[in-house]
């Protein structure tokens, strides 16, 4: 009888062992359930890839190319809380959410995937064609992602300064 309370209090200790947390795990993520999260993958009329994350922290990962096609992103950047209450509002005004938008299968070749969420509910789209209802706000992701180019942009020389 001796034997077995030994045994199950080895086995409470193990299992409340296995139960404890690192520090890690138990530090504070910033996670807000109600904030806005995307991801989308867009392949367009020139069947270039594009894919767009926007993660639950204010994070946007950009994918393109074989990246897109893998829904890998290869650069990110970190949006104010001025762009992301310009992204939901453009989300909102366009009614992604519960919008029940259809394909339009014009061009043929343009096709969406998109998961979106925020504090209004989500929505999960795949179409085929472009849609009025989505371009605008995957011109507004475009057009964010183009920060990946300034590094390069800042390398080169300014116009009318060119030694010659």
């Amino acid at each position: 009888m001796r034997g077995l309370v030994c045994l199950a209090t080895i086995l409470v200790l193990l299992g409340a062992a296995g139960c404890q947390s690192t520090p890690a795990t138990n530090s504070p993520r910033n996670v807000d359930a109600n904030r806005l999260r995307l991801t989308m993958y867009v392949r367009d009329a020139s069947l270039a890839e594009s894919y767009y994350v926007i993660d639950d922290k204010g994070q946007l990962g950009f994918g393109g190319g074989l990246d897109a096609r893998l829904t890998r992103t290869s650069w990110t950047t970190t949006l104010s809380e001025a762009e992301i209450g310009e992204l939901n509002r453009l989300i909102d005004q366009h009614r992604w959410i519960g919008g029940g938008f259809k394909s339009t299968n014009e061009p043929a070749k343009f096709i969406y995937r998109i998961d979106v969420r925020n504090s209004e509910g989500s929505s999960r789209y795949n179409l085929k064609g472009d849609h009025p209802e989505i371009a605008p706000v995957r011109d507004w992701l475009h057009n964010v992602s183009l920060r990946r180019l300034e590094p390069d942009l800042q390398k080169l020389p300014e116009p009318g300064k060119q030694p010659g």
